[in-house]
C-alpha cells in the first residue's frame, strides 16, 4: 500500500520528484512523503512519531523534503543546530532499528553545514541524499 502522509502535492516538484527518487532508489514506490509547514512541527513530528508511523505500516522509504529551507527561515539559526543534531540520530537509530530508508531533499546549490557534517557522519551509505533543484527542471 502506497502510503503519502503530510503530503507535498505540487505540480512543480511534488510528482516529479517523487518519480525521480523511486527512480533513483529502484525501488517500486516511496511510501512516506514528509512536508512540514515549520521545524517545531518537523522536529515533533520525527522525535516521536514518525518510528511509530514506520512499524504501523511497514514503510521502507521516508523523503523528507527541503529540510534546509527552515535553516534559511528560521530566526535564531544557532539554536537549531542541535535541533538537527537530535533529528539526525533520531533518523540514524530509525533507519538501523525499522531497516528503512530516508531521503533528504534541499531547495539551495550552496551547501549548508547539515550537508557535510551531519548526513555523512552521522547516516553514511544508508542516507540517500538528494538535492530538490535538479527535480525541477
Amino acid at each position: 500500500m502506497k502510503l503519502i502522509e503530510y503530503c507535498f502535492k505540487s505540480k512543480n516538484t511534488g510528482n516529479k520528484f517523487i518519480k525521480e527518487v523511486t527512480k533513483e532508489l529502484r525501488t517500486v514506490h516511496v511510501n512516506y512523503f514528509i512536508k512540514n509547514r515549520s521545524f517545531e512541527e518537523l522536529k515533533i513530528f520525527i522525535l516521536t512519531k514518525l518510528e511509530k508511523i514506520i512499524f504501523e505500516y511497514s514503510i521502507e522509504c521516508v523523503v523528507i523534503e527541503n529540510i534546509d529551507s527552515y535553516l534559511y527561515t528560521e530566526e535564531n539559526l544557532e539554536s537549531k543546530r542541535s535541533d538537527i543534531n537530535l533529528i539526525v540520530k533520531k533518523l540514524k537509530n530509525i533507519i538501523n532499528k525499522c531497516q528503512t530508508e530516508v531521503i533528504v531533499s534541499t531547495l539551495y546549490i550552496k551547501g549548508y553545514e547539515i550537508e557535510g557534517i551531519f548526513i555523512n557522519r552521522y547516516l553514511g551509505y544508508k542516507w540517500c541524499y538528494l538535492r530538490t533543484e535538479f527535480y525541477l527542471k
